[in-house]
């Protein structure tokens, strides 16, 4: 994993999977980078469960993260993350087969704790 900035934004993202009765699921993404470094090891009934879940994990990853900057002894001042929750429904409208937030290739079946 390569050096971290002290100014890193993270959002949470839900997706709609469209299978099954549970369909949502999220994902934590880092500002400017295509790929995941949390997804979620289980699915949602619910759009908002799985929001206010992603929520909750985003909060218990960067607290983990803030740890693991005060381990490592660094002189320099840190600063929070900037954060924001994304409802993926939001951008699609709503509609079958609008454009996803979700880059193409986004694959779910990877590990759930999969840290990048």
């Amino acid at each position: 994993m390569g050096e971290e900035s002290d100014h890193q934004s993270y959002t949470v993202r839900v997706k709609d999977r469209r299978i099954g009765l549970n369909p949502y699921k999220w994902a934590i993404y880092r500002a400017g980078w295509p790929r995941a470094v949390k997804r979620a090891a289980s699915v949602y009934r619910t759009a908002e469960k799985c929001r206010i879940a992603g929520a909750l994990a985003l909060r218990e990853f960067l607290a983990n993260l803030t740890k693991r900057k005060k381990n490592r002894n660094d002189s320099r001042p840190s600063q929070a993350p900037t954060v924001a929750i994304i409802d993926n429904q939001g951008a699609k409208g709503g509609k079958k087969g609008g454009l996803g937030l979700d880059p193409q290739g986004f694959d779910a079946s990877k590990g759930p704790t999969e840290v990048l």
